[in-house]
């Protein structure tokens, strides 16, 4: 059995299924871990200023929720609720 060259289509496909992989998982990873964790810092105050990337037409195809996945946030201030933050010591008095 020979050994022969792979035909140019082929190579060209698998570098394209291999860069495509490639930007999906790295828009996923991001999103995976950046949508969660905005939305629970906002439930205790956080406001945010971002930088919006992509087209306008894919915000308005995709979602502004969806787009915070390639959003980077500039700006992140945090003025908590400190309702939420108390707690009773060990004499039943708040500690903050």
């Amino acid at each position: 059995m020979k050994l022969r060259m792979p035909r140019p289509w082929t190579l060209f496909l698998l570098t394209f299924i291999v860069l495509v992989v490639g930007v999906v998982l790295r828009v996923g990873i991001r999103a995976r871990r950046q949508i969660p964790a905005v939305h629970e810092l906002s439930r205790y105050g956080m406001m945010r200023t971002t930088r919006r990337f992509g087209p306008n037409w894919l915000r308005n195809l995709a979602s502004e929720e969806r787009m915070l996945a390639v959003d980077e946030i500039d700006i992140a201030s945090f003025y908590p609720n400190f309702e939420r933050f108390k707690r009773m010591d060990r004499e039943g008095q708040f500690a903050v």
